[in-house]
């Protein structure tokens, strides 16, 4: 069963001001390439790779459940080496699969 997703107010700001396609945040928590839990924030985070015309970013959604709808919060891309370092600082807890 598919869940419902929400787009929050702060996300559609954040599209807006980073010029990001609309579903875009969408399709990074859908076909994530790694999801975790950031135990800072007590929040999800999905991370995917996208091309940008000739670039390739990383980009993170995070996200929280609530009475199994997903609701996206904010989209931002990851600086060189920021997955690793949340990760390898243990902030970021990977997990097994798509949440």
């Amino acid at each position: 069963m598919e869940r419902k997703i929400v787009y929050t107010n702060h996300l559609l700001s954040r599209i807006e001001f980073r010029a990001i396609p609309k579903k875009l945040p969408e399709e990074i928590y859908s076909q994530a390439d790694a999801y975790y839990f950031d135990l800072a924030t007590t929040l999800f985070i999905a991370v995917k790779s996208i091309s940008r015309g000739k670039t390739k970013k990383k980009f993170a959604v995070a996200f929280s459940i609530h009475d199994d709808i997903v609701y996206l919060i904010t989209v931002h891309p990851l600086k060189k080496g920021q997955e690793e370092n949340r990760v390898n600082s243990g902030r970021w807890q990977k997990t097994k699969e798509k949440i």
